[in-house]
């Protein structure tokens, strides 16, 4: 039937409980790819240029700095004046740039050389009010505490021979430049302890002090100078530290891709090529370049090119980055450092303290604050700070959970990014209670209500937690996200047009190819609600092995004629056997085929099998005729209020069968059957078969239906009369045999003929017999 009907997609609403898991554990990887993006990225941007910074000086002092021999002589010095005199060929340079640029605004005054120098400016002014006491570059002090052991108030290493702690100086100097006498002087009843030049002092070991107690505030501010603008100038003028936008540089000045791979990684790759493999496909649905994404404008990006790249073997990476083997090993284990959690960013970039990799930032985001980018993401417990302020949780404080909770909560035996975490948190939702299980032993048990209290005893957090969990999961991602991303892939939604012969025999869903394996390949995907050979409209795509019956025929007593005792080797319903039975938890209790019969019926505890959807009773009540045929009448029904046939739709053998609420179709069916009295034979019938839709809200379907709530979706209606001649031929055999006077009437047997000739000879005797009492008459 080509009609057109459009009712629920049957596979849709399972695809969304299914992949639920997947869908979270599907963002928590994306979070993680967009961490190492955003880390291959600082790398890219300042780590390479902090690393050959740190190279410089670590070099520079292991040589003894002899490669200045303007301040040196050529001769190679100690550590402590091998530092002085890097110190001060520093703070000359500034002092040089400080004149060249006219900072002091005096430059050709009257009274005032051509170009005034730092020196000049503030031994000037200390002229004007008393002694001159600034030595200049003779400030300078010994900076080995500097280079080689600095460490932050919380322990981390900043020496400047490190990367790490040439980046920290370089982007407090940024933020905190160098401050004036008169500004740090402002801050000595604080103890100096709020100015940047100060701090660095104390940090990397160069206050000059005047005394015990007083520091020499302008040859300490002469150190500071020296120090960001030789650390800091180099970091950032010489090698593109903290140049954010050097991919976009169109002059040649920035420093380009292949120099700051060179720099980061040691490996030589063609500026176009490493472009390339560093943006290749930006915009895209599939973005290859390892900095790249889909995002467009604004967007936020939803792919990664980072995991792309990740997830292609050698040859194919090698081939589509046109890399050699030295160069794809390079990368492979730079990118994968990050994506495995085995490279971490050391958080004290951040002003923080320890390190943090993807998977620790992943758990730390989920129930807690961004701790690079401040704030919270979307798909956390604070919904992107949503939580506490919108809808019922206004009011509710923050989220808080430590990331040890969080990774269990995400990956843990129950985890919500697993098929049995996701699965129970569902069932929970839908049903408002756990499954009949013991969840501490998974082992048989009571079900116990659904709330923030037993979520929270699951999970290890408290009751505010709990209740963000159940709508991150519920709503935002269950109710929200996942139906999106479905239909991203191809899916109808909710509801399906198409035709009746594709509704019975056959139809592809994109997204069941998905899972399958390969959304493109036309032979998956397919799914059927009736029986055929292969799927209509198909090009001849199996529907698999066909299903084998075994019928009793009547040899053996421990069985009746026509009774069904297998399918395909077993006597339970397929949906409603052993398997199912465990995957539910009991939830789906087994049924037998016993006693449903194969084409007879014995008028004592028969059964019928509906189609697969049901097995029921037959009753025989009455009797009539068929075509002459003396038959018993027998019915049998199902009642649709109590046949869900969500796990015969979804059959995946989890809990998602039983989750009547997310498929709520329900079966139910009127059968009427004739059998002939003497052999049983059923030889006409009909039914009428209809499948129903729970109307009720997805969170209302708890508890069984009433008809009221059921709108039938569909219905099947068949029936069946044996033919004229086979009626005629059963008359013959059956009911004219049972005849005592006529039963040879149909000359059906041999025997038959001897019945006559009998017949024909008690005629023939009673015949002679009266003409011989007429003879004797006579």
């Amino acid at each position: 039937c080509d009609s057109e009907v459009t009712t629920t997609n049957i596979p849709f609403q399972p695809q969304v409980v299914g992949a639920t898991g997947l869908a979270i554990s599907g963002i928590m990887d994306l979070t993680k790819a967009g961490f190492a993006a955003a880390a291959i990225n600082n790398e890219l941007t300042s780590f390479s240029a902090g690393k050959v910074t740190a190279e410089w000086v670590t070099n520079t002092m292991a040589g003894g700095y002899v490669n200045l021999p303007t301040v040196t002589d050529g001769e190679t010095l100690d550590p402590a004046n091998a530092s002085i005199a890097i110190g001060e060929s520093w703070y000359d340079q500034f002092d040089a740039f400080f004149a060249a640029t006219n900072q002091s605004g005096m430059n050709n005054m009257p009274g005032f050389p051509p170009t005034v120098t730092y020196t000049q400016a503030i031994q000037g002014q200390q002229a004007q009010v008393g002694a001159v006491t600034f030595a200049g570059n003779a400030s300078i002090t010994d900076l080995t505490y500097a280079f080689d052991s600095a460490v932050m108030p919380t322990g981390e290493d900043v020496s400047l021979s490190g990367m790490v702690g040439v980046m920290v100086l370089s982007g407090h100097c940024n933020a905190f430049p160098t401050a004036t006498y008169d500004q740090v002087m402002a801050d000595a009843g604080a103890g100096f302890a709020n100015v940047g030049t100060m701090q660095r002092a104390s940090i990397w070991g160069y206050t000059v002090m005047a005394s015990e107690t007083m520091p020499d505030v302008n040859a300490t501010i002469a150190n500071d100078f020296a120090v960001c603008f030789g650390i800091g100038g180099m970091f950032a003028n010489v090698f593109g530290g903290g140049d954010d936008d050097w991919f976009t540089d169109t002059s040649g000045t920035a420093v380009d891709a292949s120099t700051r791979l060179m720099n980061y990684l040691g490996v030589d790759i063609d500026n176009a090529v490493a472009m390339n493999l560093l943006f290749g496909g930006q915009g895209d649905a599939t973005p290859t370049g390892i900095l790249a994404t889909n995002a467009v404008g604004d967007e936020s990006a939803t792919a990664f090119g980072v995991a792309t790249f990740i997830g292609m073997d050698a040859a194919t990476a090698m081939s589509t980055y046109n890399l050699d083997t030295a160069q794809y090993g390079a990368i492979a284990t730079w990118v994968g450092g990050w994506l495995g959690s085995q490279t971490a960013l050391p958080l004290v970039l951040l002003g923080g303290s320890g390190t943090v990799t993807a998977e620790e930032f992943v758990n730390i985001t989920l129930g807690g604050e961004d701790p690079i980018n401040g704030g919270y993401l979307t798909y956390s417990l604070n919904m992107g700070g949503a939580w506490g302020v919108l809808g019922a949780s206004a009011g509710a404080p923050p989220v808080s959970v430590a990331p040890e909770v969080a990774g269990n909560l995400l990956y843990g035996p129950l985890g919500i990014t697993t098929r049995t975490g996701s699965g129970l948190f569902l069932y929970g939702e839908l049903f408002g209670q756990t499954p009949p299980i013991d969840l501490a032993t998974m082992q048989p048990g009571a079900p116990m209500p659904w709330d923030e209290a037993a979520i929270g005893a699951i999970y290890g957090i408290d009751a505010n937690a709990a209740a963000a969990l159940r709508s991150l999961l519920r709503d935002a991602i269950y109710d929200d996200f996942v139906p999106d991303f479905l239909l991203g892939l191809g899916s109808d939604g909710p509801y399906k047009t198409q035709t009746v012969n594709e509704w019975l025999f056959g139809w592809r869903d994109p997204v069941s190819a998905f899972v399958a394996g390969d959304i493109t390949d036309p032979t998956l995907g397919w799914t059927k609600l009736e029986t055929n050979q292969t799927y209509y409209g198909s090009g001849g795509v199996s529907t698999g092995p066909a299903t084998t019956y075994t019928i009793c025929t009547g040899h053996n007593s421990d069985c009746d004629k026509g009774e069904t005792l297998l399918e395909d080797g077993s006597n339970e319903l397929p949906w409603h056997n052993t398997e199912m039975m465990m995957a539910t938890f009991g939830l789906i209790g087994v049924e037998t085929l016993d006693e449903t019969t194969g084409g007879f019926l014995t008028g004592d505890g028969d059964k019928v099998d509906a189609g697969g959807y049901a097995i029921t009773d037959v009753v025989c009540s009455g009797t009539s005729k068929v075509k002459n045929i003396p038959v018993d009448d027998c019915t049998a029904s199902v009642d649709p209020t109590t046949r869900p046939i969500t796990a015969k739709l979804i059959k995946s053998f989890s809990l998602v069968d039983a989750m009547t609420p997310a498929l709520p179709v329900y079966f139910g069916t009127e059968i009427n059957m004739q059998a002939e009295q003497l052999s049983g034979l059923i030889i006409a019938g009909d039914s009428t078969s209809t499948f129903y839709l729970d109307m009720r809200g997805p969170y209302d379907r708890a508890t069984a239906p009433t008809m009221d709530d059921l709108q039938p979706v569909f219905q099947i209606v068949q029936s069946s009369e044996i033919e004229g001649d086979d009626a005629e031929a059963m008359e013959s055999s059956i009911v004219t045999n049972q005849n005592g006077l006529t039963y040879w009437t149909n000359f059906d047997v041999p025997t038959d003929y001897i019945a006559l000739l009998l017949l024909l000879g008690t005629v023939s005797c009673l015949i002679l017999g009266v003409i011989a009492l007429g003879n004797d008459e006579e």
